[in-house]
Order: C-alpha cells, then structure tokens, then sequence
C-alpha cells in the first residue's frame, strides 16, 4: 500500500512539473522573452554569477558568443519567458 501512494506521489510531482514546463513554453510564446542575469554570493560576502559556466545566451563585456561565459561572470544572462526572472532570487531583467 505504502509502494503505491509512494509511485502515485512521484508521478504527481512529475505531472506537475511537466504542466510547469509547458506552461513556461506556452508563456514564451504570447509573452516573449527576457534576458535575465542571476547574481549571488560566495561566503566571504563577493558577489558572482550563477550561469554555469558555457550556459549564458548572446555575448557579453568579457566574451562574444554564446555559451563562452565563465563560472561566476556577473555579466552572463539567460532568456527566459517574460516574468520568471523576477521571480527568482538574485535575478535581474537586463
């Protein structure tokens, strides 16, 4: 009984992520797009990028092609659906 309400809980959350997902696609499509600069903190208090490392769109200061930024560039952005970078912590609408 416990194996499933286990297997039904998980492909709930999958279900959920999936609508997610596809709710963000859909949203890009009627909304546009935006870029977004995520910006966090090391423990000593520095502050760097969160775009992996080859992640970023588009060129910055420090490169000209996409997937070119280094780990911790301040300046690498992603395109996201208009409205999720200002939902995540640290994120900034360039």
């Amino acid at each position: 009984m416990k194996q499933k309400t286990l297997t039904a809980t998980v492909a709930a959350a999958f279900s959920l992520i999936a609508l997610e997902t596809a709710n963000a696609e859909e949203q890009a499509k009627t909304e546009g797009t935006e870029k977004c600069s995520i910006v966090g903190y090391d423990k000593a208090g520095k502050e760097l990028g969160l775009i992996k490392a080859g992640k970023g769109d588009c060129k910055t200061e420090k490169n000209s092609c996409t997937g070119e930024n280094k780990a911790g560039e301040k300046d690498a952005y992603i395109t996201v659906p208009k409205g999720v970078c200002e939902r995540i912590e640290g994120g900034t609408v360039k």
